[in-house]
């Protein structure tokens, strides 16, 4: 997909293909997708931006549960993304905060969580907001700690950005952010483990704080 011009081409045979009968906009919507990506690859963000907002983006339950085509994350994070780079920091955060976290969530969105935490962080550095720029770096940083090295250099990015988010006078925000970033993604993990349903899957019933633990 990060050659504009084979992108295009697998957009054209989604198009043609047979969409399932209870999601008539599932092909046409990834190929829409697909070539919002071409489009923002090219430079051309205002244009992909355009291109994706024709997109439906249905929820497909209980599909999207079992299927990383129906919950549509990849165009849900896409346009989030493409706000941000459109100036739009603000709208860009709303559809940030849909992916990883909401009750009922598709389990294939956790592995956009990361990177929709740093997303939120640059939206919220554009804003002007310092506090919460350095919690979703730190939150970012805590979960792609020990990723592979050749996302090393996103993760170097994010301390020096949390290191310039902090203002220029009291405390710095750095411990404070991160153990509320920690506790947030916790709660978080707690909530969508609970809602998953899968046979090599412990279910979880309840769950709480006993001294320093969660």
């Amino acid at each position: 997909l990060g050659d504009p011009a084979a992108a295009r081409q697998l957009a054209a045979q989604l198009e043609i293909m047979s969409a399932p009968p209870s999601s008539e906009a599932l092909t046409s919507d990834w190929a829409r997708g697909i070539r919002a990506l071409a489009l923002r690859n090219e430079g051309r963000v205002s244009e992909a931006l355009g291109t994706l907002e024709e997109t439906r983006i249905e929820a497909w339950e209980p599909h999207s549960m079992a299927s990383p085509f129906f919950s549509q994350a990849f165009q849900r994070f896409l346009r989030a993304d493409l706000l941000r780079e459109a100036g739009k920091p603000g709208e860009a955060i709303e559809w940030y905060r849909h992916l990883g976290h909401l009750v009922g969530t598709s389990p294939f969105e956790l592995c956009l969580l990361p990177l929709a935490l740093y997303g939120q962080a640059q939206a919220y550095e554009t804003l002007g907001d310092l506090d919460r720029a350095a919690e979703h770096y730190a939150g970012f940083i805590e979960l792609w700690a020990h990723a592979d090295e050749e996302y090393q250099p996103r993760v170097q990015a994010a301390q020096q950005r949390l290191e310039g988010a902090a203002p220029p006078a009291g405390p710095p925000p750095l411990a404070s952010a991160l153990d509320l970033s920690l506790a947030r993604l916790e709660a978080r993990t707690i909530q969508i483990t609970a809602h998953l349903q899968h046979p090599n899957i412990l279910p979880l019933y309840d769950s709480g704080i006993a001294g320093d633990m969660l």
